[in-house]
Order: C-alpha cells, then structure tokens, then sequence
C-alpha cells in the first residue's frame, strides 16, 4: 500500500556539501552556480559584474591589487606588474596619472619582480597598506639595508675639553700631553701664586683666596697653542674656564690637580658622569656618557650645541654615537605611493624629496635616522639585513614584520624606527619583539584585531599585545595560541570578530575561521568541511565584506570562478554556513579580488588586456528607476558605449562597446524598461553589436549572459528516532511532484534528468493566462508556487533550476510530494 509523503526544504540558502546526501541537511545541495542564498531574500541569481575600465592592453602574466580607500568620496584601485603601477577611481573608472621619482629607463627597480637572480609572482611578492594620502608599499622580497652615510662627528677629529672647575692658593695643577702612544710627553704644571712652575699666576687674588680660572685657562691656552709634542702639533683656544685642545693628529692626555682632581676635569672621548661636562665647550663637540663602568647598557653620547658662537656657553643634548651607519637606505625600505593635491598620485621612496604641484613644493617623509645611542644601546631594527614580510598599521603605529619579530615604529611617526633617547625608554618608543616559539616561526601576516595583533607563521597563530593592557616597548608581549597551517602567500581576512585564514590540503584547499573563545583561548574552525574536495588548487587571494557576510575566494585550479563562503549568525549560532560559485566564462583569468565597501572588484586578465570589473553584493540592490536589476556580465549602459550610430539602410542601430566580446560568449542587449531587443554580430568587429531598429535614443543594458544553476540533492524520506531525523531505506520511493516556491520572479526552467531516460524541461516564464498585467513592453515580476512533475526514484533523477535570461528570480523553499511503499512495518516490543 502506497502513501503519500510529503518532504518540504524550508529554504534554498545551505549552499553546497560533497556529503552523501542522506547525511545533508535539507537546505543543502548537490551543486549552485551563479547563485547568492541571501538569508533576507532566498535563493537569487547573482548580482551582474560592471565594466569598470580597460588598464592595459598588455597582458600580464600575474598582477597585485590593493584596493586604497581613503574616504567615501576617494576610493582607489592600486595594481602593480612588470615594474608599473597603474591607480584606478572606482568612482569615475578614470586612470590617475602616477609620477615616478624613482623610475630609471622607463622600469620602477623596487617594483621589479626579479629579486637576487629569482622571479616571483607579483600578488605574492607584494604587500600594501594605506593611511590617509600613503600606500605604502613594500617589495617582500627586498633586503633591507642602510646607507654608508655615518652620523655627525665632533668639528675637531683629535680633541679634547679642560675644564677648571676652581682652583686654590699655591695648589699646583698638572696638564701632560703627548702622541698617542705617550712615548713622548710634555707637562704644563702651573700653581696659583708663588711658585717655580712653568705657569705661576699670582693676579686676581683677593683677601678671601677667590681664583680667576678664566684669566688662568686664557694665558695657559697662548702658552700650549703652537707646541708640538712628538709628532703632534697642537692648537688651544679658551673660553671662560674651559681649554678646547686640538692637535693635528692622534694624542694622549691627562690631568690633576692635588685634590683628587676634584678641581679639574679632562673630557675626551668619554666622561663618567654627565655632571663631569661643563657647560662651555665648542660647538657640535661630542662625548660618550659612560654611567656604571661594568654595563655598556646604559652608555649614550651628548652632543654640545652653543648659543651661536663656535666656543662658548650653550647645552648639552643627547645625540648619535659619532661615525657608525645611522640612516635607513630609503631605495630599499617600503616606497611611497602618495595623493598629491592636484588628486593624481606620485610614486617615490621616503628620502626627503620635494616635487612641485601649481607652483607649491611639497616634501616627502624621510625615513628618520638614528638620533641617540649606538649599536648596542639602540640597535638597528630586526629588519635591517633581512626582509620584511608584511607591512600593517596598529594602534596609531606603522609595523613591519620580519623574520621573527614585530617591528612597529614610534607612537605616532609612521617614519621612525629607532630610539629618540637611550636615556630613559618611553612608551612611545619603538617596539621590536621577537616570537617566543620553541620552533623557528617565520611570521607572514599580521592582523589588527580588536585591541591585539594577530600573527600568522606557516603553522602556527600568535597574540601580540601589551601585557598590562598599555602597548610599549616595556609591556609588548607575544603569546603562541593554536597551531594551524596557513598560506604563506595569501592574507588572512578580518571580518567583524574573525578572521578567515586559508591552507591546503594536497589538490584542494580549505579555510579556516579564527576567532577567540575568551580573553586568552583562540579557536579555528574548518568551514570547508563539507565540501573538503570543492576549492581546487592553492588559494591564491580573498577578499570578504562585513557588511553582506560573504568571502570570496580565488584558486588556482579554476580562475576563471570564484568560490563564495556566504554565513550568517544569530547571537552565538551560526545559521548559514553556504559555498557556492560563480562563474566568469573560460576567456576570465582573475588575477585579483577586493571589497571597498559593498562592492567586489574584480581584476580579470582576458585575451584583449588587463580589466577592472565590479560587482555590487547588496540586498534589495536595483538598477535606478528600475523594480529589478537586470542581471548581465560586464555590464555597460548605452552613455559607456564608445560609439552609437544608426543606419537607416540596414535599419540597425550599431554600438561599440569599450571591450571586446569574449569568444564562446553570447551578449545581450535590453531596455532599462525591460524589453529585450534582437541582435546581430554577423560581419562586425569583436567590439561591436547591432540592435534591430533605431535605438540611438533609448536606454539600455549591453553585456554577456550567464546562467543560473541549482542542483538539488536527491530527496530523503527521514522519520523521527530517539537520535533525531533518520533516513528511511526500506520500502520504494518515488518522487511524484516537486514544488517551488518563489517570489519577486520573471523567469526559470526546472530540468528534470532521470536516469536512462531524457531531460524533460519545465519552464515558468511569469506570463498567466488573461492576467491584466501581461501587457506588451511590461515587465512583471511574480510570487507563487511552480509545481512540477518528477515521477523518478530518489536516487535515480536530477533536477535543476536554471535562469538564463537577465532578468531576476528569488526561490524561497521547495517541497518533494514522495509516494512511498512498504511491505513490513517496524516493530519494537
């Protein structure tokens, strides 16, 4: 006996699993193309691609997209390949003009993708970041270096300070100089009063013993200037209590004074303590500051700056240790790609240049050199003989990774990357921190998540973050989390509270989702769990809109698609969890993908050049004036077609479009009100179309048709158990009637394929029969049931859904009338 069972799917929006389909969920399907499962709207046909602009002619064999969005009103597309850079308004689709300062012979050298002999791919190669009007731009493969400039040195190369601080009646003070090695010496002894010292003063002592060091250091310079001690030859000039001594090559001095040299000091080279200098020396004079003997820690150098005389009073700063390597070589840190006033752009290194725009000059940032300490108490940064492997912003810093370490630089100045004193450390100096892996972990990403950064190695995930809450050189910590593979060459993707981060799996690939399951616990999920088998090849770029909940994902097994991750949560659950496709044609190669806002773009190699091409992912997205979008790839409207012209002899109105059309491709030409019209390519140039009659006047859609495909998975009878819902097995089951049901719909075909036996086609084309809204140029979009005929077992047919044409189609549940039959019934006793 037969009994008719009813098995409903409450939706269309599960996307794709490679599960048995026993083990699916309803919702779920065998396969979708070209379909967006909109949690708002049902099932759709995806939204149309936009021609946006032809960037060159040539073809390149790999490009890098950054999408540089400044603002709401300036929204740029940056691509480099073959040593170029070209910058698209997303607005207007016009190229900006790009000034190089740095381009020799026509080829941009930090953009060349041949690094030490090797070439890379340039998506791969490099990585980009943009704050206000900088992209900064950096080549991973380009080893950092500096220049042979040195910092300052003293004015004098051989000199040396005498300080007499104050002296006492008849105490006797001793100068001894000599070359350098001392085997030849001279002393300068001289006392105060009465004595028999090459030196003897008696002026200028008054009833209470006070002495003028300034008239003795004056008459003991005149007397030392002109000698010559071994080889040396000295010169000696005074100011206040102070001799400054030069010689003519390398010397030796020293002094005393009687007084434990409490009286006079000797400053050359270096001096204990700071208190030790006086506060009248030469100008641009430099001294090491020793502090504790046993540490070289905390040893800096001060540099003497006068109050505009060349010897004389002034103030002691800290400075650079004298003659090392203090500057970042500009021609191979990250380079500038910079919005100029006049709103084109100029591509340069950060060396301090200046370019003119309307008679102003403008100057570029240099990146800031060494300014305190020396190698040992302000190190170079980590990358500096290295790599640097991405570039981010993070909390109002700019970073670097490398190697191992985070490099950010100081609070504030995108610029500088070393210490502006060794003195005291800030908390707005520079950070260089190094993983604490027991593993070597190369870091690859970094991802600005919350209040922490997110590091990736190959395989391994970090926490990077101030330890007390205050990120500072004091408080920087990284902690290792979880331990997942991931791409070396693909960015993760941040999208609200996760990140999507993908790996591979032998021919196919996969992506995870990290997110934290509290304070210190990350966790990363495999949304590809139920299609282990669907992206094929190694990833190779992503993009994700927080906005629409989606992912895209482009591989390598397949450039002409892209892979779409559509998801929705409801508080803590996620309730969609859906991969699909979207399909380009075989002529597609995209080289790149990226969201600014709502809308995906898309750069697309094809046989007549380079492209850029837009997709808008927005609910309840119409075209202007319009109740629905009209649904055609590389869409363009009649003001983008470069020409329009009509014959009256052929009775043909002929456009010519801004592209070719693709070879194996169909296009289309209708009417933003709806109406489709014939069309003609016999005898025309690939970049031509003919539309019948005159429609010079008229607004209309051009572009190439797509279609629309669902595969539903075989149904399933399942009966309620203790368990949850089982698969029925026992009995036979055939499928009698399937049912659709649909809203805001023109057009589709259900094909129903049984096995062994011919596709039979069902299609709804929105028309019924004497309804007053069939009405000729009227376009009308209806809600309903479309009921169709199956009559195959289960497992034994396919049915799909296809929409073909431009116009929209939104499927919202779907229903299998099943006859079943059995011979025992289950018994439990």
């Amino acid at each position: 006996m037969s009994t008719i069972l009813s098995m409903p799917i409450p939706n269309l929006i599960g996307g794709v699993s490679q599960q048995p389909a026993s083990l699916r969920y309803e919702t779920q399907c065998q396969e979708q193309e070209n379909a967006y499962p909109s949690v708002i709207e049902g099932l759709h046909k995806r939204h149309p691609t936009e021609h946006v602009k032809l960037i060159d002619s040539a073809a390149p064999s790999d490009v890098f997209v950054h999408e540089a969005n400044r603002d709401t009103d300036e929204q740029y597309i940056v691509t480099i390949y073959d040593g170029t850079i070209k910058v698209v308004d997303t607005k207007t689709g016009a190229t900006k003009n790009v000034v190089s300062g740095v381009e020799a012979n026509g080829s941009i050298a930090y953009l060349d993708d041949t690094q030490d002999g090797e070439t890379y791919n340039s998506n791969e190669i490099f990585q980009a970041v943009t704050v206000a009007d900088y992209t900064y731009i950096v080549n991973k493969k380009k080893t950092v270096a500096l220049t042979s400039n040195t910092s300052a040195t003293s004015s004098a190369t051989h000199e040396a300070l005498i300080f007499l601080k104050q002296s006492d009646y008849n105490l006797t003070h001793t100068i001894t100089i000599g070359n350098a090695d001392g085997s030849t010496v001279a002393d300068y002894d001289f006392a105060v009063g009465e004595g028999t010292s090459s030196a003897a003063f008696s002026a200028n002592v008054d009833s209470k013993d006070r002495v003028d060091t300034t008239q003795i250091m004056t008459q003991l310079a005149s007397d030392m200037t002109g000698d010559t001690v071994g080889s040396v030859t000295f010169t000696a000039s005074s100011s206040g209590p102070v001799i400054w001594l030069r010689g003519d090559a390398a010397f030796s001095i020293t002094v005393s004074d009687g007084r434990g040299n409490q009286f006079m000091t000797l400053i050359k080279d270096s001096v204990q303590e700071f208190i030790d200098l006086p506060t009248v020396a030469p100008n641009n004079f430099k001294v090491k500051v020793d502090g504790n003997p046993t540490e070289t820690i905390d040893d800096y150098y001060v540099s003497f700056t006068t109050n505009g005389s060349t010897f004389g009073e002034g103030i002691w700063s800290e400075c650079a240790a004298p003659g090392i390597n203090d500057e970042l070589d500009p021609a191979t840190m990250p380079h500038l790609l910079i919005r100029t006033a006049d709103g084109n752009f100029r591509f340069d290194k950060a060396d301090g240049g200046t370019y003119t725009i309307d008679a102003t000059t403008y100057t570029i940032p240099v990146w800031t050199k060494q300014l305190a300490g020396d190698k040992t108490t302000n190190p170079d940064p980590t990358f500096v003989g290295s790599t640097i492997n991405d570039i981010f912003f993070f909390k109002n810093r700019l970073g670097f990774l490398t190697g191992e370490n985070v490099v950010l630089s100081e609070s504030g100045e995108f610029f500088n990357f070393y210490r502006t004193t060794v003195v005291d450390l800030l908390d707005t100096a520079p950070i260089d921190v190094a993983s604490t892996h027991k593993r070597v972990a190369l870091l690859r990403h970094a991802i600005p998540f919350s209040d922490r950064l997110i590091l990736f190695s190959d395989d391994a995930q970090f926490v990077f973050e101030g330890s007390v809450g205050t990120l500072s050189p004091k408080t920087a910590v990284i902690t290792r989390t979880t331990d997942f593979e991931c791409l070396p060459n693909v960015s993760p993707e941040p999208n609200g509270s996760s990140i999507f981060f993908p790996f591979t799996t032998g021919e196919f690939s996969g992506v995870r989702e990290y997110f934290p399951k509290d304070d210190t616990l990350f966790e990363a999920v495999d949304l590809t769990l139920q299609v282990p088998n669907y992206i094929q090849g190694s990833i190779l770029d992503t993009a994700t809109s927080l906005h629409e909940k989606v992912l895209f994902v482009l591989s390598s097994g397949e450039t002409s698609s892209l892979y779409l991750y559509k998801f929705y949560n409801k508080g803590e659950s996620r309730v969609q969890s859906s991969w699909s496709k979207y399909t380009f044609g075989s002529d597609a190669d995209i080289k790149g993908i990226g969201f600014i806002d709502s809308s995906l773009y898309i750069v697309v190699k094809r046989s007549e050049g380079l492209f850029i091409e837009k997709m808008t992912i927005e609910s309840g997205l119409l075209d202007t004036s319009s109740e629905y979008l009209t649904l055609l790839d590389r869409r363009i409207d009649n003001s983008q077609a470069t020409a329009i012209s009509y014959s009256s002899a052929t009775d043909y109105t002929t456009y010519t479009l801004p592209y070719n059309r693709a070879s194996g491709r169909t296009y289309s030409v209708y009417g933003k009100d709806g109406v489709e019209y014939k069309t003609s390519t016999d005898g025309l140039t690939a970049n031509k179309i003919n539309v019948r009659g005159d429609t010079s006047s008229t607004n209309v859609w051009i572009g190439e048709d797509f279609t629309m495909l669902y595969t539903f998975s075989n149904p399933v009878l399942r009966s309620q158990s203790g368990k949850g819902r089982s698969p029925i097995t026992e009995g036979r089951q055939q499928v009698r009637y399937g049912s659709i049901n649909f809203s805001d719909t023109r057009f589709f075909n259900v094909h129903v394929t049984p096995l062994y036996r011919d596709e039979s086609i069902h299609p709804y084309s929105g028309m019924v029969l004497n309804a007053g809204s069939n009405l000729m140029d009227n376009l009308k979009l209806d809600d309903g049931t479309f009921r169709f005929p199956v009559y195959s077992e289960p497992k034994q047919v396919t049915i799909q859904i296809k929409n073909d044409t431009p116009f929209p189609s939104k499927f919202v549940s779907a229903e299998f009338e099943i006859s079943y039959a059995t011979r025992s019934q289950r018994f439990s006793g």
